[in-house]
Order: structure tokens, then C-alpha cells, then sequence
């Protein structure tokens, strides 16, 4: 089942570009399963993945005065079966998100395998359109969990993903774009014990693989021996974040 809207998640135009940094063996295993991982929320590192900010309650309790704590409790529960697949939303390479998300780092000389994958939002629905899994594509949204939420309207009303979108302003240089699925537990009860990978049509998603600076020849074959036995064409081009003024014309 392709991409599906989502009232309160916001879903940027499809020609919006977006990259996913990673080092050459998690690309490496992207090409060979055909597969996007989608984590669980308590598999990542911030502790406030999912957390209710006083926003989303007070729009609980507006809506609902005399259920909102149920609701509440409901909506901690919806967010523990949802699995997420982060992306970066920016029109050139980020050399924070290089550092950050690969092993290359700006000092370095010595050989590096980070990569990245360029797509944009177009490319990632349609790589969705033959999932069994309904996938909800937004760009998330940074605030103070802390922030009364009367400096909005209410009537803006809320909904159990809203959660998932929303980070506190300290992440605010990753620009996250995220797509998120409901995980259903295998023995259909409790919580799923972790994530999900979920097939991708990966001709129709990759827009072009960027290699760091100083990535080693060697290396880039192995991506294109895997890229030719998972049957895919890619493009596969340098890294221009250590192009001199010189290349560019300017003496």
C-alpha cells in the first residue's frame, strides 16, 4: 500500500530533496535486502522520542475534558507500535549530517566509507507504492515540549501521530524528515519487541549514491558489484564538500 496523508503531519512537495547518511556496510545491506528499516521509538537514542508535550495534552483535554487522561494513555500506547525511517530535508550535502551519521570527519585524510543516498519526497512515496504497510511521510516539527500550548489556536485538533512528528528544538540542525508505519507484534499481542524492514522499490527511491571524501576505489566497486546482482541501476558520484574555490572558477 503506497503513501498515505495523515491529518496534522505535514508532508513537504515532492521535489523536495532529502538524504540519508550512512556508512558502506548498512548501504551494502540496503542494496542486498531491498529493505528500509523502520525503528521502533525506544530503539533510538533521545529519550524524548514520543513524549507528550504540554501542547498535545492541552488539545486532549480541550477536545475531550472528560477522557483525556484515557486518551492519553492511548496515544502512549499508539506511539510504542510505530516505527520510524529518519531523513535529512536540505538541497546540497550537510557536512554536520556527514559527521554525524558516517565515519567521515572534516579532518580526516584517511580512507572513509561514508555514503549517502539523495532522493527526494516523490521518490520516497513512490518507492512505498507496492508496500503492504500504510506509510505516513512528514516533515517533523521543532518546539519546547514545555511551551504552553494557548499561544495556538485549539481548534487545530491533534491526532495519536502527532507525537512522532514533533522534537525538542536541540535537534533542530538535522531537518528531519520521517516516514513511520504502525508495527503490529507478531504474536498480536503486547508491544512489538523491535523494528521492521520494509520493502522498497530501490530503482524508484535512490535518486544518486554520493561517496565521501577520500572513499577508496575498491570500496566503490563492491557497491557496484551489489548494485548489479540486486539487478538495480545507480548512480554513483563524489562528494563535492572538499572542492577547492579553484574548481568552481574562483582564482
Amino acid at each position: 500500500m503506497p503513501y498515505v496523508s495523515q491529518f496534522g503531519v505535514e508532508t513537504p512537495p515532492d521535489n523536495t530533496v532529502i538524504w540519508r547518511y550512512l556508512d558502506l556496510p548498512k548501504l551494502l545491506l540496503l542494496i542486498e535486502q531491498g529493505s528500509l528499516y523502520f525503528a521502533l521509538t525506544k530503539e533510538l537514542e533521545d529519550e524524548w522520542e514520543a513524549v507528550l508535550s504540554r501542547k498535545v495534552r492541552a488539545k486532549i483535554a480541550y477536545f475531550a475534558p472528560s477522557a483525556s487522561g484515557t486518551i492519553v494513555h492511548s496515544f502512549q500506547e499508539f506511539c510504542k507500535h510505530v516505527g520510524i525511517n529518519c531523513w535529512h530535508i536540505d538541497e546540497s550535502e550537510s557536512i554536520a549530517m556527514w559527521s554525524l551519521y558516517t565515519s567521515w570527519k572534516p579532518s580526516t585524510e584517511a580512507n572513509c566509507y561514508g555514503t549517502a543516498i539523495k532522493s527526494d519526497v516523490g521518490r520516497l512515496k513512490s518507492g512505498f507504492e507496492r508496500s503492504q504497510e500504510k506509510i505516513v511521510i512528514g516533515e517533523v516539527l521543532y518546539a519546547d515540549h514545555s511551551n504552553d500550548f494557548w499561544d495556538q489556536s485549539p481548534l487545530d485538533g491533534t491526532n495519536a501521530f502527532e507525537p512522532i512528528y514533533q522534537k525538542r528544538t536541540c535537534f533542530r540542525h538535522e531537518k528531519e524528515l520521517r516516514a513511520a508505519t504502525v508495527i503490529v507484534p507478531e504474536s498480536h499481542s503486547g508491544y512489538p519487541v523491535q523494528g521492521r524492514s520494509i520493502q522498497v522499490n530501490l530503482d524508484l527511491l535512490i535518486d544518486s549514491i554520493v561517496l565521501c571524501p577520500n572513499f577508496p576505489a575498491w570500496s566503490r566497486d563492491l557497491i557496484e558489484s551489489a548494485a548489479s546482482r540486486a539487478n538495480i541501476k545507480l548512480e554513483i558520484i563524489e562528494s563535492e564538500i572538499l572542492l577547492l574555490p579553484s574548481a568552481r572558477g574562483f582564482d
